[in-house]
């Protein structure tokens, strides 16, 4: 068996599969480039970028290729948790200038996204994109005013902690 395999076996549900997946593989040298290499398959991008999030929990960090390639990832046709996954993996990164303007676009469409989870995760990257780059942070409070007037309960508790770390880290 493979990382791949495994993955590919996995029930897309149980935390305690996925986390085993981690614990027999993440030792080896390339685990993080191989998650990134087989993110991009529909049938192991939700098991990837979860293992590519837990990772980063667990203080791991990546190097500038490996940003790159998970830039990278949002050009693919993305499951919801696939792309839940990526949004919670925007604070443990800086997404270089030059993927800067794709990834700002993919967390605006993402606000829109009929997963109320994802929506809350977009909200929260487009505060990650603009905490690195200032001149996203134009019309920010009118985004997050109008999100909290019609948004459910769970969105507008993510967006109140982002308006509180705004007030914390940009004045």
């Amino acid at each position: 068996m493979s990382l791949e395999d495994d993955i590919k076996q996995w029930d897309d549900k149980s935390k305690h599969d996925i986390s085993d997946i981690y614990a027999r593989y993440s030792a080896a040298d390339g685990f993080l480039n191989e998650l990134l290499k087989i993110a991009i398959d529909p049938n192991c991008s939700e098991g990837a970028t979860w293992l590519i999030k837990h990772a980063l929990e667990q203080k791991v960090e990546l190097n500038d290729d490996q940003i790159n390639s998970f830039c990278e990832l949002i050009k693919g046709a993305l499951s919801w948790q696939s792309i839940l996954h990526i949004l919670q993996i925007l604070p443990f990164i800086i997404v270089p200038k030059e993927h800067k303007h794709k990834m700002m676009a993919f967390v605006r469409d993402n606000t829109e996204h009929e997963n109320k989870f994802v929506r809350a995760w977009a909200y929260n990257g487009l505060y990650e994109l603009a905490n690195t780059y200032p001149e996203y942070r134009d019309g920010l409070s009118i985004v997050f005013d109008a999100a909290e007037e019609t948004e459910p309960a769970a969105i507008k508790a993510r967006i109140r902690n982002v308006k509180k770390a705004i007030a914390k880290n940009w004045t």
